[in-house]
C-alpha cells in the first residue's frame, strides 16, 4: 500500500457495486469463512459460479479488492481487474485458503489521478468448483471526501492505518513487523493507546502474535470516559493470524468521541498489536479534545452543540466578531475625531477678528483719556451730529455709529497720589525744580540738591514728571 492513512471502505453489500447477473450474497456462519487472515468484512461475500463481472465507479486513486482465495486451484476461477480499460495487478493462488486476501490491486497506476474511474473486474470460471468471492473494496478517496452523509457510497466507512496521527500511543508501544504487515505492538500491563474520532461505530483490527502461550491475553477499552469493556484474545501457537478482529465498539451517536484502549496482560500472554481502525460513518473533521475529561455518549457535548455547521468552534467564532466590532469601532473613532479637527480648523478661519478704525470706539473696550477741553468737545459734538444726518447713515451700521470721546481728565488725576499735586499744564511743560514736602524729614535739603541724593521712594515721580 502506500502511504495514506485513511481509505474510504465499502463493503460487497453496497448498491454502489454493480453486479451482472448470477452473483449471489454468501451470508451464514461467521466461522465458515473464518481462516488465518481473519473474517470477513461484515460477516458477508458475494461470489459467482460461473462467469460474470462487476463495475464500481468511484473518485480516487490506489483501488484494493479484497475477498476470500479458496486455496484449491480446482476451485480457483480466473478473473481479470481493469481501471478505466487499462489491466491492473491480479494477486496469485495462495496454498491454503485466505479471507482478507488482495484479490487485486493498481500498484500505484493511479498514484495521483483522482478519477472519475471505473473498476470492472470480469470472472471466468474454469470449473463447477470453481467460485470467486470478493468481501470489500479499498480506495484512497479524493480530498473533501465526506464518508458521513449519503453518496453513491452511502455505506463506505473509513479505514484508519495505525500511522495516523488520531491515534495516539504512550511509550511503551512499538512498531511490530510480520512479513509485508506494519503495526504497532504493546506487552506492557497498564499501557494504552487513545483514538479520537467522529463516527457511529470503531472496530479494531490487529494481529494474532505467534508462540507458545500459557495465558490468555486481556485488555479494554473506554468510550467517552465510560466504563470499561474487557475483551479477551489467543493465538495458536506458531501461527500469526492476521487482520484478527479485537473489538467493536458500536451504536455510538454520530459525534465526537474518544478511545482510551488498555493492554492488561497478564504476564506470558500475547501482546495486543494494531494493524488498523474502521470507523463507521466516520468524518474527516480535526478532533480536538481536552486531556482527561470524560465525553457524553447520549449526543453532542456541549462544546459541539455550540459549533455551526461547518464545525468551527464558537470560541473562534465569537473572537472573530468582537475583533472585527473592535477594528470598526476603533475607524469610527479615528473618522470622527478627523471630523472634528476639521470642523475647529474651519470655524477658526471663518471667525472675523475686528480691527478698529480711526473715529470708532468699540462700547466693549475701554474709552482712551482725551486731553481735549470741554469747549472743543461741545463744538465737536455739533458737527458730528449734523455730519450724521447729512449721511443718512444707518444705525445698523458700525461705520456710522461714532462715540463721543471722554472728557479730559486733570493730569493731576493721572498720577498716583502723593504729597505733591501739579495744578496745571504749565507745571507739566514748565516743572519747578523737585521740592520735599514740608512733611519729609529731610526738608532742609536745598533746592537745587542734585538728583542722586533725592530720595528712593520719590525717584519714580520725578522721572514721570519729567518724561511729561
Amino acid at each position: 500500500m502506500n502511504t495514506a492513512t485513511k481509505w474510504a471502505v465499502v463493503d460487497d453489500d453496497d448498491p454502489s457495486i454493480q453486479y451482472s447477473a448470477g452473483w449471489g450474497q454468501e451470508q451464514g456462519n461467521p466461522e465458515e469463512f473464518h481462516t488465518n487472515s481473519g473474517k470477513p468484512y461484515l460477516q458477508t461475500l458475494h461470489g459467482i459460479s460461473h462467469n460474470g463481472s462487476l463495475s464500481f465507479q468511484y473518485h480516487g486513486s490506489n483501488i484494493y479488492v479484497w475477498g476470500l482465495d479458496p486455496g484449491n486451484l480446482s476451485e480457483r476461477p480466473s478473473w481479470e481487474c481493469l481501471v478505466d480499460d487499462f489491466p491492473i495487478r491480479v494477486a496469485d493462488s495462495t496454498p491454503v485458503p485466505q479471507n482478507n486476501w488482495p484479490l487485486c490491486w493498481d500498484d500505484g497506476l493511479l498514484n495521483s489521478a483522482m478519477g472519475p474511474h471505473t473498476l470492472t473486474i470480469n470472472v471466468v470460471t474454469n470449473s463447477s468448483d470453481a467460485r470467486f468471492r470478493i468481501d470489500w473494496i479499498q480506495y484512497n478517496p479524493q480530498p473533501g471526501f465526506v464518508f458521513d452523509t449519503s453518496s453513491s457510497q452511502r455505506n463506505a466507512a473509513m479505514l484508519v492505518d495505525n500511522t495516523d496521527p488520531i491515534v495516539q500511543y504512550d511509550d511503551s508501544w512499538s512498531p511490530w513487523t510480520n512479513l509485508s504487515q506494519t503495526a504497532n505492538a504493546t506487552s506492557r500491563i497498564g499501557s494504552q493507546v487513545t483514538v479520537d474520532f467522529i463516527g457511529t461505530s470503531l472496530s479494531w483490527f490487529g494481529i494474532s502474535e505467534p508462540g507458545n502461550f500459557s495465558n490468555t491475553a486481556q485488555g479494554s477499552y473506554s468510550i467517552d470516559g465510560a466504563d470499561d469493556v474487557v475483551f479477551s484474545w489467543k493465538t495458536d501457537p506458531g501461527t500469526a493470524l492476521d487482520r484478527r478482529f479485537f473489538f467493536e465498539a458500536s451504536n455510538l451517536p454520530l459525534a465526537p468521541h474518544r478511545a482510551v484502549v488498555k493492554y492488561l496482560g497478564p504476564a506470558s500472554a500475547p501482546s495486543l498489536i494494531l494493524d488498523h481502525l474502521i470507523i463507521q460513518n466516520a468524518s474527516t473533521t480535526q478532533i480536538t479534545l481536552s486531556g482527561s475529561a470524560p465525553r457524553p455518549t447520549g449526543g453532542a457535548p456541549p462544546d459541539d452543540q455550540n459549533k455551526g455547521g461547518s464545525g468551527v468552534p464558537a470560541g473562534v467564532i465569537a473572537g472573530s466578531v468582537v475583533g472585527g466590532l473592535a477594528f470598526v469601532i476603533v475607524i469610527l473613532l479615528l473618522w470622527f475625531k478627523r471630523r472634528l479637527a476639521a470642523a475647529r480648523k474651519q470655524q477658526r478661519h471663518d471667525h472675523v477678528h475686528p480691527f478698529r478704525l480711526i473715529g470708532y470706539t468699540d462700547h466693549n473696550v475701554p474709552r482712551p483719556t482725551s486731553f481735549v477741553s470741554s469747549k472743543t468737545r461741545s463744538s465737536n459734538s455739533h458737527n458730528q451730529t449734523a455730519s450724521s444726518h447729512s449721511h443718512n447713515r444707518s444705525a445698523s451700521d458700525p461705520f456710522s455709529q461714532t462715540s463721543e470721546l471722554a472728557p479730559i481728565r486733570n493730569p493731576a488725576q493721572m498720577m498716583p497720589a502723593g504729597p505733591t499735586v501739579i495744578a496745571n499744564i504749565s507745571e507739566l511743560l514748565h516743572p519747578t525744580p523737585f521740592q520735599l514736602p514740608a512733611t519729609h524729614p529731610n526738608h532742609s535739603y536745598p533746592p537745587d540738591q542734585p538728583i542722586s541724593s533725592i530720595p528712593e521712594e520719590y525717584l519714580p515721580l520725578y522721572t514721570e514728571i519729567n518724561d511729561r
